[in-house]
């Protein structure tokens, strides 16, 4: 079968170890954060970025991501708050800021807002596979992410290699993969609210990363049917 196992991201055919080592070395950014504002996750590709070990990055407050402009902050709150009302933001772009105190553009983003069954708000996430690192004097340089999460400069000459030609996904393909979110998201909240974890409790860290995977994966099938 060419690459249709591959596909099936969700039926349980990949275990969860691997789904989550994939979300891991993916080529793009993903983190995400809590109903609180705090990061429980970033991929590879995401610490790399901010400049920041995981322990730095999980449980740092995600205002932190962006620099302390007023400006920058409100747009920052008013996105998140946008994506919080509808679900999703596709394309979006805007300025943050690594650690060492480097801003970049983030470009063509996706932000997803994760709620339980119940619709409560349990956190949102973010994805981009592109953006440009802002110079001093206003000149960008263009960066992607390559495949295990390697930040590299973007040459013109590469072409999209990921444009399939694949059958859309089905409706129910889709709400099979909006059911495994929805019940990873109970798993994360339940640890949380029920076993009274943290984001510094691995349980809650591999359930979030799991809750990631299936997003992810979701977000995919959404934007092939999109197509």
């Amino acid at each position: 079968g060419s690459g249709s196992r591959g596909e099936k991201l969700l039926d349980g055919e990949i275990l969860v170890q691997e789904a989550a080592e994939r979300l891991w070395n993916a080529p793009f950014v993903c983190a995400s954060h809590d109903a609180s504002d705090v990061f429980n996750y970033g991929n590879k590709a995401a610490l790399e970025l901010w400049g920041l070990s995981w322990d730095d990055f999980v449980g740092m407050p995600s205002t932190k991501s962006a620099s302390d402009e007023d400006a920058i902050q409100s747009e920052r709150r008013e996105l998140l708050d946008k994506a919080a009302a509808s679900g999703v933001i596709k394309d979006y772009s805007g300025v943050r800021q690594a650690s060492d105190g480097r801003r970049f553009r983030v470009t063509g983003a996706t932000v997803w807002t994760i709620t339980d069954r119940e619709g409560n708000k349990t956190g949102q996430a973010v994805r981009f596979d592109t953006f440009a690192w802002l110079g001093e004097n206003g000149e960008e340089t263009e960066m992607t992410v390559a495949d295990g999460g390697e930040l590299v400069e973007k040459s013109s000459g590469a072409g999209d290699g990921d444009a399939t030609a694949d059958a859309a996904p089905s409706a129910s393909d889709i709400a099979a993969a909006a059911e495994a979110v929805e019940e990873a998201a109970a798993k994360v909240r339940n640890l949380k609210e029920g076993d009274g974890l943290t984001n510094a409790d691995p349980e809650v860290q591999a359930a979030v990363s799991e809750l990631l995977a299936k997003k992810s994966a979701l977000a995919e099938l959404e934007e092939r049917a999109a197509v």
